[in-house]
């Protein structure tokens, strides 16, 4: 069993050793112990009904890890329910080739993404081609060599540190853009985003304004095989028409009068990765023609040039039209709607989901304080019901956006219904009043409401605010002057 491999072992005599010559040593043995330490962290089970393979299997890995044995299926699989592994060595024909078969199911249904190397005697391979089919990562035959058992468990140790890493980084990714609520219509919400995820075809989220359609289109990303490379994103309303065409699929310099240089389209950064086209319901027709041949294909052409390039990227799309009304009315192109349609994902208005409401607002309080290193403040019983009492027209968005601004401007340590109405006034009239503010107004506006965060955060303490802002205590009573601030009252 195992070409090469002999059991003998070498014994290695102590020779006592001057202090000063261990001391010599210590760095080199401390980095020893770490590696060690490291090594014995990586574990691996050795499922098999003889006890000489199992031996043998630890003797040839015993170098790089932890090896534990079970000399049957059921064993190991209670063994992995205390001590979780890295990867699985499991004998084909124990004792026979369908409880092998059988036991390599059981494991995959409870660790999914758990490398499980199959072990064979017998020349007839057609059952470790099944096992390769079930799910298994590879397969051994028992007379293989030293090196090719620990070159094969080193591929399946890595894969599952891999595939670990990437779902830590998806988590910790995923909880920067949770969908809030437990309530039926968010739990389905998360459900549906989750299914989407483990799709290859176009997603279409739709809803309107302000109900977070772009943190589910990063969620669905995250949660996704693709979440450690990049997600990209194009506001299709805020590129201007002629610039679209170069911000998606990039240029060749001199392709163009401006073009000094050559650029890298949107479709080449996220490669691998994810394309976020908001607002897909505003692009021009001759942007959807574009899109539509990329998206077909997985292909594109830079501007100035006539070499097609291949890409692969995963779109997803938004908008808070509908496109197949858009589509009868001749605005939007069909067989566009049908590509991008190819795994819907509606996303209902806030004033439908009142159940979560609440604990959204708890969510953005939290975040708030937070970001702006304010006291956390209570919401009330009557703040309660305003905020359910109130029919959110402006979604998510407009929620955020209020409870914001009560925990800027409030004094007290409890938020009041007086205080969310108040500022609900407040958004909505910024929101239809917005068309006749002046840049001049817009800036002023947003300078007054910073300052206030930053004086509230520092307990009125100008040098500290003044600190913080990045400008000199004069600069800032200045400022304060001149956007009608008073230093007690904010």
């Amino acid at each position: 069993m195992f070409g090469g491999l002999s059991s003998s072992s070498t014994a290695v005599q102590s020779k006592s050793r001057a202090p000063t010559g261990l001391a010599r040593h210590l760095p080199y043995l401390c980095r020893l112990l770490a590696w060690r330490q490291a090594v014995n962290s990586r574990k691996v089970l050795a499922i098999d009904d003889s006890p000489d393979f199992l031996s043998a299997i630890q003797l040839v890995l015993r170098d790089e890890y932890e090896v534990l044995t079970a000399e049957s299926g059921e064993t190991g699989l209670r063994l992995m329910e205390s001590q979780p592994v890295n990867t699985v060595i499991l004998d084909l024909h124990m004792p026979s080739n369908a409880e092998g078969l059988e036991i390599l199911k059981r494991i995959l249904d409870a660790y999914p993404h758990l490398p499980v190397v199959m072990m064979t005697a017998a020349p007839d391979l057609k059952y470790a081609v099944q096992a390769i089919k079930i799910g298994a990562h590879d397969y051994l035959h028992k007379d293989a060599d030293r090196d090719r058992i620990i070159t094969t468990v080193r591929n399946a140790v890595d894969r599952e540190r891999l595939e670990r890493e990437r779902r830590t980084a998806a988590e910790q990714a995923r909880s920067q853009f949770p969908l809030v609520g437990s309530g039926s219509a968010t739990t389905e919400l998360k459900q549906l985003a989750l299914k989407a995820a483990g799709q290859q075809q176009p997603i279409l989220i739709t809803g309107e304004t302000g109900v977070g359609k772009d943190v589910v289109a990063r969620y669905i990303h995250y949660a996704s095989e693709r979440a450690n490379a990049a997600f990209v994103k194009i506001n299709m309303a805020s590129v201007p028409e002629d610039l679209v065409e170069s911000e998606l699929f990039g240029h060749k310099k001199g392709s163009f009068t401006g073009a000094i240089a050559d650029k890298k389209g949107l479709f080449a950064v996220a490669d691998g990765g994810t394309l976020f086209l908001d607002e897909i319901g505003l692009a021009s027709t001759r942007m959807q023609e574009k899109l539509l041949q990329a998206i077909d294909d997985g292909t594109f052409t830079l501007i100035g040039d006539v070499k097609p390039v291949k890409v692969n990227v995963r779109i997803i799309s938004a908008t808070n039209r509908d496109l197949w009304q858009e589509a009868q009315a001749g605005r939007f192109r069909e067989d566009l709607f049908w590509r991008l349609n190819g795994f819907p994902v509606p996303i209902r208005p806030l004033r439908e989901r009142p159940e979560d409401l609440l604990e959204i607002a708890e969510h953005f309080l939290e975040q708030s304080a937070a970001e702006l290193s304010l006291e956390r403040r209570e919401l009330t019983v009557t703040a309660r019901k305003a905020l359910l009492e109130y029919r959110w027209p402006g979604n998510v968005r407009e929620l955020k956006s209020v409870i914001g601004r009560t925990l800027v401007f409030s004094d007290s340590r409890e938020i009041e219904a007086d205080d969310i109405r108040r500022h609900i006034q407040s958004v909505r009239h910024d929101k239809t009043s917005h068309t006749d503010h002046s840049l001049k107004t817009n800036l002023e506006n947003w300078e007054r409401e910073h300052i206030c965060a930053i004086l509230l955060a520092c307990d009125y303490d100008i040098p500290m605010a003044a600190s913080m802002l990045g400008i000199h205590r004069v600069t800032l009573y200045k400022k304060m002057r001149e956007l009608g601030l008073e230093l007690k009252r904010v």
